[in-house]
């Protein structure tokens, strides 16, 4: 209807009709269609053995577990999941997981 891309919080919508109505020709939208790979390891503020727990539980005992996410997603995703994305200010034991390819992600975090 509004010809642009929109945003919705699918838990506020009540009800929903099929619409025919062509969206007409849109520019892309990077954000939503563009994959990034998020890189997740133990936070480095961990021991060993606490490093180790959250590999075996979060990562089934690799050292670190790549999770792909939209761009305009990323953010949720890393919110969501308590993923540090700066560990020295962000440590355990609030933050168990950090985001270990952090410098190619900071320009799509929020501020």
């Amino acid at each position: 209807l509004r010809k642009e891309y929109r945003d919705f919080a699918f838990g506020r919508i009540r009800r929903a009709d099929i619409s025919t109505a062509m969206s007409g020709n849109l520019d892309p939208d990077t954000q939503w269609e563009t994959i990034i790979d998020v890189r997740l390891a133990a936070h480095r503020g961990l021991d060993d053995k606490q490093a180790r727990v959250v590999r075996d539980e979060y990562f089934e005992g690799a050292i670190e577990k790549t999770i792909q996410s939209r761009i305009c997603l990323m953010p949720y995703l890393l919110q969501d999941i308590r993923a540090s994305v700066d560990p020295e200010k962000q440590a355990p034991p609030e933050y168990q997981i950090e985001v270990a390819n952090i410098e190619s992600m900071r320009k799509y975090l929020w501020d």
